[in-house]
């Protein structure tokens, strides 16, 4: 296993590329690490959303009775929730993760991953080049 360090707001990132990733053709042994990667990325994604809804609760209005708290940029709190929420986002974060290499992708589809990228190891340089 390795570990690499990153933000909260890259984690959200990545975890949404998994999604993406898993509905890719890889080889089983890859999706298996993948897999593992998700679930972890969807733990700090969980404890994420916990948090920015306490933000909520905390510096929210009620759009209307009996309506959910919500938070607007047009809303007093706005700059409280917003600096808050900004240095949640930019806390560190290790993610315990498999080995990934480029060779282990052939991708199909025009989607970029470079929150993914940051895990792969880097592949040799073609010579000539």
């Amino acid at each position: 296993m390795k570990t690499t360090k990153f933000k909260l707001s890259e984690v959200l990132v990545l975890n949404k590329e998994l999604t993406d990733l898993l509905g890719e053709e890889i080889s089983f042994n890859v999706k298996y690490w993948l897999n593992k990667l998700f679930a972890e990325t969807s733990k700090e994604v969980e404890c994420f959303d916990k948090i920015k809804n306490e933000l909520i609760e905390k510096y929210g209005t009620v759009p209307k009775e009996g309506d959910p708290k919500q938070i607007s940029t047009t809303d007093d709190n706005w700059n409280k929730f917003k600096t808050e929420l900004e240095t949640i986002l930019a806390e560190s974060i290790e993610i315990s993760h498999g080995k990934f290499r480029f060779e282990d992708f052939e991708f199909k589809s025009a989607n970029n991953y470079f929150g993914f990228a940051k895990l792969l190891e880097e592949p040799e340089p073609v010579s000539g080049l």
